[in-house]
């Protein structure tokens, strides 16, 4: 799998592909997972590398940007992912404090 090393956050990264703590256990051919909240990537190839149908949500435009980048570099898997630039949840509005993170993106976490 390929990234934009400057659109991927250190520690999801490791997370994900190092520590491997998306690990299901069975396989993923043709199941369907949702990524809600999908980020910039990293466990939606992860998914779709592991065979799975992936539906991602990233609501964030500059999140989304890198998002629909990275799966570019992965053309293989593209065919397997389906991208929304929507949040997902009930049909309000709420107050949500995000900011710019270390790798440049946005994160309720910063």
């Amino acid at each position: 799998m390929r990234f934009y090393l400057y659109s991927v956050d250190p520690l999801i990264f490791s997370e994900t592909f190092i520590h491997d703590i998306h690990f299901v256990g069975f396989d993923l051919k043709d199941k369907v997972v949702v990524d809600v909240r999908a980020f910039v990537s990293d466990t939606v190839l992860y998914y779709a590398n592991l065979g799975a149908i992936v539906y991602a949500y990233e609501p964030y435009v500059i999140n989304f940007y890198w998002l629909k980048k990275n799966i570019e570099l992965n053309p293989h898997l593209k065919d397997r992912i389906k991208l929304f630039n929507e949040a997902v949840g009930k049909d309000e509005e709420i107050e949500v404090n995000v900011g710019e993170n270390i790798s440049g993106t946005f994160s309720i976490y910063s």
